[in-house]
C-alpha cells in the first residue's frame, strides 16, 4: 500500500505593520513608472499646444476688421482639438468638434457667443476693441484646450463629451484663460522686441529672421 505523504502546513502570509510598506524588488513597478512618464511628457505636449494655438487667438484678435475673429476663433478652436485628438488618438470628426464648441459656449453663463460677438462689433472702437477681444479669444481657447484636455486624459472621446458637464469647468478655466493669455501675449511681445533689437544690432532689416 502507498503512504499518503503528509501535507505540509503552509506559513501563514505576514502583513506589513501599519504604516510600512513592502520595498519593491528591483525591476517591480518599471513598467508602472514608464505609463507613469508617458503620461506626463504627452500632458506637457497637450499643454505646448493649447498655449502655442492661445497666442494664434490672441493674434488674430487684433484684426481690426468686426466678426472676422468670430469665423477665425472657431478655425483655431477647431485646429487645436484637431492636435489634441491626434495627441490622444481620439477620433477627430470636425462637424462634431463644431458642434460642441457651439454647445459648451452657450452652455456657459460667463461667456457666449453674443457676448463674444458684440465685442467683435465694438472694434468700431480703434485699438480698444481689438484688445479687449484678442485677449477674449486667447482666454475662450485656453478654456476650451483645458477642459479637453482633461477629458481626454481621463480616457473620454468627443462621443461621450457633455457640454453642460463641463460647463463650471469652461468657466472656471476662462477667467484664469485671461490672466494666463496676458501672461503669453506679454512674453510674444518681450521675445519680439529682443528680436528686433538683436537684427539693429547686427544691422539686419526688420522682420528678417
Amino acid at each position: 500500500m502507498f503512504k499518503r505523504k503528509a501535507k505540509q502546513k503552509q506559513a501563514p502570509k505576514q502583513r506589513p505593520e501599519p504604516g510600512k510598506q513592502p520595498v519593491a524588488k528591483e525591476g517591480e513597478g518599471g513598467a508602472a513608472d514608464e505609463v507613469g512618464l508617458r503620461e506626463e511628457l504627452r500632458f506637457e505636449r497637450a499643454t505646448a499646444i493649447v498655449n502655442r494655438n492661445v497666442l494664434w487667438a490672441l493674434s488674430l484678435g487684433l484684426v481690426p476688421v468686426p466678426l472676422f475673429d468670430l469665423v477665425a476663433q472657431f478655425a483655431v478652436q477647431i485646429k487645436l482639438l484637431r492636435e489634441l485628438a491626434r495627441l490622444y488618438e481620439v477620433k477627430f470628426s470636425e462637424d462634431l468638434a463644431l458642434k460642441l464648441l457651439s454647445s459648451l459656449f452657450s452652455s456657459a453663463s460667463g461667456v457666449s457667443l453674443g457676448m463674444v460677438a458684440t465685442m467683435s462689433l465694438g472694434k468700431v472702437v480703434p485699438l480698444l476693441g481689438s484688445v479687449s477681444m484678442s485677449l477674449v479669444n486667447g482666454a475662450m481657447t485656453h478654456a476650451v484646450g483645458r477642459v479637453f484636455t482633461m477629458h481626454f486624459e481621463s480616457g473620454g472621446t468627443l462621443l461621450d463629451f457633455d457640454p453642460r458637464k463641463m460647463r463650471a469647468h469652461f468657466e472656471a478655466e476662462f477667467e484664469r484663460g485671461k490672466r494666463q493669455a496676458a501672461r503669453l501675449r506679454e512674453q510674444a511681445e518681450r521675445a519680439g522686441q529682443a528680436e528686433r533689437a538683436g537684427q539693429a544690432e547686427r544691422g539686419e532689416p526688420a522682420g528678417q529672421t
